[in-house]
């Protein structure tokens, strides 16, 4: 029989994230500058309306306080070293995108 301690399972979530912190401090600068991540506490509410809180990256702009967005991560080696780079280039592509719509 296995219990989950919550202490233990919150310190493993926050060292992944952690790293996607790391890694992406390594790649922002070539993509923009004034982009700056860091890990954050947000309050997710589900279709039923129900709330929890989790981690997450959350991406801001220097220069531009309404270009912001966070996102998730996959907590697995292969994700870090294959698609989260991507993923964020995805995602900073959306967000680009939406502010010249605006």
């Amino acid at each position: 029989m296995s219990f989950e301690d919550p202490k233990n399972e919150e310190a493993v979530r926050r060292e992944w994230f952690g790293r996607a912190k790391t890694k992406a401090e390594s790649f922002l600068p070539r993509l923009d500058p004034n982009l700056h991540v860091e890990v954050k506490t947000v309050r997710v509410t589900t279709l039923d309306d129900e709330e929890y809180d989790t981690l997450a990256l959350s991406f801001s702009h220097a220069l531009n306080p309404d270009f912001k967005w966070t996102m998730d991560i996959e907590m697995t080696d292969n994700y870090l070293e294959n698609n989260f780079e991507s993923a964020v280039r995805k995602a900073y592509m959306e967000q680009s995108l939406g502010e010249t719509t605006h």
